[in-house]
């Protein structure tokens, strides 16, 4: 959860900094429901983990807390968010029906579903695409992976 580090490093780690992760890579986890945004019980006890050394999950888009240290001291981190959800809205594929595919070691493509939590009847993931704020609702994606494009392309 490279996220969750970063975000701690920069609000000063060594103060204990701010411990969250973002709803999309809260998700990837597969310890958080995607429904309720929240980490789902029944596998926290599964796997006798306690919720207190979880990161609290935040939405992709909120401010997390302030820089500490350095030359950006005191600027706020207001973004957070897993790789290829980052893609899908850094293409502005916001709407319903919208999608991106990437291409570098493996290529993804997410297609965004909205606020419906899609389920796949062909192998592709349901997943989080983001949440833009606190209050606001989740937004989903169903994704297509393929590991080794790139790879096989060198090949």
């Amino acid at each position: 959860m490279p996220d969750i580090e970063n975000v701690q490093n920069l609000t000063g780690a060594e103060d204990g900094g701010v411990h969250a992760i973002d709803v999309t890579n809260a998700s990837r986890t597969l310890l958080m429901s995607i429904k309720t945004l929240e980490w789902y019980e029944p596998l926290l006890k599964f796997f006798d983990l306690k919720r207190s050394i979880l990161p609290k999950i935040v939405s992709s888009s909120e401010v997390y807390g302030n820089i500490k240290g350095g030359p950006l001291d005191g600027i706020p981190v207001a973004g957070m968010i897993g790789d290829q959800q980052a893609a899908l809205v850094g293409n502005k594929c916001l709407g319903k029906g919208e999608a991106k595919n990437t291409y570098g070691t493996g290529s993804f493509v997410l297609f965004n579903t909205g606020r419906d939590v899609v389920r796949s009847e062909n192998g592709l993931i349901s997943t989080l695409a983001y949440q833009l704020g606190p209050n606001a609702p989740a937004t989903y994606a169903l994704e297509g992976s393929i590991a080794v494009a790139g790879s096989a392309i060198k090949w």
